[in-house]
């Protein structure tokens, strides 16, 4: 059974030359992360113990999974919250709400499709999917009380993100609507298969309240032309600007946090010469 050192050690983020890479604002911060860790913390942990969790769950494996016990969760706080967001959840939702065709599936998936990237792009670029989902009206119909706002949406394919958060996020719909994430996940999967197209990309989010709190958010994909036509030259800056290793000084205090390498030491906020 998988053990709670692993739920902590499973690797569940980026996929190493994604958005995330790329939309950091500060490239020695990408230098630093990669050399030393994000230094992201136990906030970060809830978020990585709880998407494996949804790992298991989703697809009927809880049996492969030893959840932690008491002991545990009162030693560990990402432990315990991680648990206590996966219990409110499991209470509300059912794995039987989604078609689950893949999990954790990254794009490119083979040279052939990173070839076809490359050729698009110019760039390493790939995306790691949570899980892309089948989701029928027979589900949209059985979610009507749990999942209100996919009452309108098309059934069909999506991908299905998980999002893990302090607070609710009174913009999120209109944020998830221009996020470069939630058009370019859709936009690769729809480049690189176009006889199977996602019609978009859904945000499923958790936030952490005393009462754990929950809405799900559909971004529609846009045409994989248009898409494609806004994320290349985009993608391009953006690597343009991490390879010079550009030291964006905004970046290193943001909604109240310290960037952990400037705490460390790591960072002396100072251009290189």
């Amino acid at each position: 059974m998988t053990s709670l050192k692993i739920l902590e050690d499973k690797d569940t983020g980026g996929s190493g030359t994604g958005n995330s890479l790329y939309t950091n604002p500060c490239g020695r911060k990408t230098i630093l992360d990669k050399k030393l860790g994000s230094g992201s913390g136990a906030d970060a942990s809830v978020g990585r113990m709880f998407h494996t969790l949804m790992e298991y769950w989703y697809p009927g494996k809880m049996n492969e999974i030893a959840l932690p016990d008491s002991d545990v969760t009162a030693s560990s706080w990402a432990a315990g919250e991680a648990m206590r967001l996966f219990t409110a959840y499991t209470e509300r939702y059912k794995p039987t709400d989604l078609e689950v065709i893949s999990i954790e599936q990254q794009l490119p998936s083979n040279d052939e499709q990173k070839h076809a990237l490359h050729e698009a792009f110019g760039i390493p670029i790939t995306a790691r999917m949570d899980m892309l989902v089948n989701i029928t009206q027979e589900h949209i119909d059985a979610m009507a009380e749990t999942r209100p706002e996919l009452a309108e949406i098309q059934p069909g394919r999506w991908i299905w993100d998980f999002k893990t958060k302090k607070r609710t996020g009174n913009t999120d719909v209109f944020r998830y609507s221009v996020d470069t994430q939630f058009m370019l996940y859709p936009a690769l999967w729809n480049y690189l298969h176009p006889d199977e197209p996602v019609l978009g990309m859904i945000a499923d989010c958790i936030v952490r309240n005393k009462e754990v709190k929950f809405y799900t958010i559909a971004v529609p994909a846009l045409d994989v032309h248009e898409a494609m036509s806004i994320l290349v030259p985009y993608y391009q800056r953006k690597y343009a600007t991490h390879k010079l290793g550009h030291v964006e000084l905004t970046a290193c205090f943001d909604w109240g946090k310290v960037c952990p390498h400037y705490e460390t030491g790591a960072c002396d906020r100072k251009p290189s010469t």
